[in-house]
């Protein structure tokens, strides 16, 4: 059943995994993680679907957002295995879903019983976690910097909300990258 969802574990890895993780049912409209808890536990969903939630402050006004809407097959929990703070955001389920919840504590057996299982579950979750960061940064550089209008918006967007982003040189653009540059510094 894992073997669906981390491609590098073999079957019988898979039940390995599956025998120390809990099957269980999460009813559409239960809360499956809350933002805020502090906790290391994996979440496999089976199938399913899960709405990611998170609270913010907006213009001085608290506000919960939904940042995505996601289906089984599909790992959660992923980041918090890496550090142990809080949890980021809250999951809602959205459809009855089945999932295997693999608590840290078993992940810890896993890691001293099985560790060749381990480093294919954790490369998985680094994985997971770095497909999410660039997917995160070629959605705000979609449309901070493709989406602006002319390149003194994009580097104002860039400034804005990234801090210091300086142009280089159209020489260095061109042997780091092979593009023509236009000379930014002299256009603005």
């Amino acid at each position: 059943m894992l073997d669906k969802i981390i491609s590098s574990l073999s079957p019988e890895e898979s039940k390995t995994i599956e025998q120390i993780a809990h099957a269980k049912l999460a009813p559409r409209g239960q809360v499956l993680m809350e933002e805020g808890d502090v906790a290391r536990d994996l979440f496999f969903l089976i199938d399913g679907e899960v709405t990611i939630y998170q609270s913010a402050v907006l213009a001085k006004y608290p506000c919960a957002l939904e940042l995505a809407h996601l289906k089984a097959p599909l790992l959660l929990g992923e980041a918090n295995l890496f550090r142990a703070t809080e949890r980021s955001a809250s999951i809602l389920v959205t459809a009855d879903t089945h999932y295997l919840h693999l608590p840290y504590e078993s992940l810890e057996k896993l890691k001293s019983d099985h560790p060749k299982i381990y480093n294919k579950l954790l490369e998985y979750a680094g994985a997971v976690v770095s497909q999410r960061m660039v997917d995160l940064q070629q959605n705000m550089q979609r449309r901070l910097i493709v989406e602006a209008t002319d390149l003194r918006h994009a580097l104002l967007n860039l400034k804005r909300y990234f801090g210091g982003a300086t142009p280089c040189s159209p020489e260095l653009a061109q042997k780091l990258f092979s593009i023509k540059q236009p000379d930014i510094k002299k256009e603005n």
